[in-house]
């Protein structure tokens, strides 16, 4: 099933460039958009940080789906790219961090290779249960949501201001949606993937935007 996402970002512009692009930018604009891709790279910038935010009517309880299609290019230090939803009504929050060579989320680590392709990472939180699956397979299951008091947020970005611990990062498409906790699988079912689940869909949804044109040789011609 195609999902009707609560907000989309398809780097066509930078996050908060007006229109559709209403994120707020945090810290020091170090984002370029080459009208297709977001890339945010704060390397050699000393301590500084980069990243976006929205303040969306976050409720963990009702649930909570976001995707967002990444390659992942290099870190300084200790630098990631950072993925923050943040609940302020009921005071929790969950964090999701790619580094060049896993992605980590509250306490969890999944060992991969982010930085030779693009990768899509998707989030799916209810209550206080949190799934992470990369490109339809489940990789970080039943984590659980951090208690803390926040704001309703969604940010994206570096958001690391110490000085030597920096990142970059190109950005597809970053989308979420509120009320509705959507895992997905692959149809082989492997690696864990647990077709009982009540909501899934089948993934990845392939969109016009992503699709390349073929060209077919019928009896020697075009």
């Amino acid at each position: 099933m195609a999902i009707s996402w609560t907000k989309e970002y398809d780097g066509a512009a930078e996050p908060d460039s007006g229109g559709a692009y209403d994120w707020t930018l945090a810290g020091t604009d170090y984002s370029t958009s080459d009208g297709s891709v977001l890339t945010i790279d704060s390397i050699g910038q000393g301590a500084n940080s980069c990243y976006y935010i929205q303040s969306p009517a976050v409720d963990f309880d009702s649930g909570v789906t976001l995707e967002a299609r990444v390659k992942h290019v290099q870190d300084e230090g200790a630098g990631y790219l950072s993925i923050a939803i943040m609940d302020g009504t009921q005071n929790e929050r969950v964090r999701f961090r790619v580094y060049d060579t896993r992605i980590w989320c509250e306490g969890t680590a999944y060992n991969m290779d982010t930085t030779t392709d693009y990768h899509i990472y998707r989030i799916v939180v209810e209550g206080t249960r949190i799934d992470v699956y990369v490109d339809g397979i489940r990789r970080i299951e039943n984590e659980t949501v951090y208690s803390s008091a926040s704001p309703n947020q969604i940010r994206f970005g570096d958001e690391n201001s110490a000085d030597g611990i920096n990142t970059e990062s190109i950005i597809d498409y970053f989308n979420y949606i509120l009320g509705s906790a959507i895992g997905c699988f692959n149809k082989t079912a492997t690696d864990g993937i647990t077709l009982s689940d009540s909501n899934h869909e089948t993934y990845p949804v392939i969109t016009a935007r992503h699709m390349r044109p073929k060209v077919i040789l019928i009896k020697g011609r075009l």
